[in-house]
């Protein structure tokens, strides 16, 4: 497998990359870097080049989008079981009809994008338009999100008067101010920031914002345990909204498992 990733069977002079000594040394070279950095194998950036190379957008964009959705169907639908043409026929004409049907009971819904960053920025719109969050409601965000996954939220948050809550990686509270007779006469503030995320979920929280996995800490969350726990304590009224760009190189992304949260990537 490795053969065919140019970075692994062709190491570069450049600074910048592996070196041949480096290669000679080490028969098994590793590259750290996110979702969005991640190392493509050779028949990828061949299909890039000639897709630039050839542009046609009427034809061959129509085609490359056809066959983009054929093996996501696969791999969402078909446990990455090869789809006959008979089933991709299916899957199109069901994929038609949930886009038209308004009663669709379908929730399982799967949306193509230029990015995840624009795609999150437009479901926070599109929740505010709605009116499905409002003054009083509440936003938890994982501090170790990418921005694509934080600043819709507090735009969101900014807009409807809600109130945003941190789930931090680590506890960055500080008790030394409690043990003192003065401070334990008031009741302490609002939890708003805190590493367990139970303490932050209430019945007034609409969105959970969570990383599938850290690109900075290389850290993966345990997306249907959060779903379970924000449904259970919201009774079924918060969303949980997953960023798994940093996740896909590494696991199989499906929207269709996680106890019910929103994924993008």
């Amino acid at each position: 497998a490795r053969s065919q990733f140019p970075y692994f069977a062709e190491p570069s002079s450049s600074s910048e990359t592996i070196t041949s000594e480096q290669c000679a040394t080490n028969s098994n070279p590793i590259f750290f870097e996110s979702g969005g950095g991640a190392q493509v194998p050779k028949i990828v950036s061949d299909a890039v080049v000639t897709s630039m190379s050839h542009r046609d957008r009427s034809i061959v964009g129509v085609a490359h989008q056809r066959e983009a959705r054929a093996a996501l169907s696969s791999l969402l639908i078909n446990n990455g079981a090869p789809p006959s043409e008979e089933n991709q026929q299916q899957h199109q004409d069901k994929n038609n009809n949930s886009m038209s049907n308004s009663n669709n009971n379908n929730n399982h819904v799967l949306i193509m994008g230029s990015n995840a960053s624009s795609l999150l920025n437009q479901l926070a719109q599109k929740i505010c338009a709605s009116c499905l969050i409002s003054k009083g409601d509440e936003i938890v965000i994982a501090s170790e999100n990418h921005l694509a996954n934080v600043t819709p939220w507090l735009e969101l948050a900014k807009v409807v008067g809600a109130t945003v809550k941190w789930w931090t990686v680590a506890d960055t509270t500080n008790d030394t101010a409690m043990k003192n007779d003065e401070a334990k006469r008031h009741p302490p503030p609002p939890i708003t920031e805190s590493c367990i995320l139970s303490k932050l979920i209430t019945k007034k929280t609409k969105i959970v914002a969570v990383s599938h996995a850290s690109n900075i800490l290389g850290m993966e969350r345990d997306i249907p345990f959060i779903c379970n726990l924000v449904h259970r304590i919201t009774k079924n009224k918060g969303q949980v909204v997953v960023d798994g760009v940093a996740a896909a190189p590494h696991l199989l992304a499906s929207g269709l498992t996680g106890g019910g949260g929103e994924e993008g990537g």
